[in-house]
């Protein structure tokens, strides 16, 4: 199971604010993870960061992009975000994270993975776009593969 914890505070304004990301609400902790890419597997939800470290902390699967209507779960079928997030791999610990000022400024939740241990930190850091729209059409589209993470 992950351990999910907010860099803000629950009842900051950023927490407070609202957006849609993919959501699976059929498979628990990757069980079932040949299924995961198809399409009925995903579903748009819409939340704010409490709800979404919610859905998390229940083992089920999320992404940050919306998926075009009917398609499997692939980089090219993900063209809309509101959300993004970056993976964390060995080279900060959470706590590191959280004390970095543009973390600590603008990240709206904190996922340390099943698999961190404290010589391997691992985790994923949330945070909500300025100007959420289509992800294929912005300077950063041509990265659009880290948006299914």
């Amino acid at each position: 199971m992950q351990k999910v914890s907010s860099s803000r505070t629950p009842g900051s304004a950023q927490g407070a604010f609202k957006f849609k990301y993919s959501a699976n609400f059929e498979f628990c902790d990757k069980t079932g993870a040949d299924k995961l890419s198809h399409a009925h597997a995903w579903r748009q939800a819409e939340g704010n960061f409490t709800d979404l470290a919610t859905h998390i902390s229940k083992g089920l699967p999320w992404m940050p992009a919306l998926l075009d209507s009917g398609s499997n779960r692939k980089k090219t079928a993900s063209n809309y975000a509101e959300v993004i997030a970056a993976d964390i791999d060995d080279d900060w610990t959470i706590q590191q994270a959280k004390d970095h000022p543009f973390v600590a400024a603008h990240c709206g939740l904190g996922i340390e993975s099943s698999s961190s241990t404290s010589e391997r930190p691992k985790f994923r850091l949330v945070f909500r776009l300025a100007a959420p729209g289509s992800w294929a059409q912005s300077p950063a589209g041509l990265a659009g593969g880290c948006l299914i993470c």
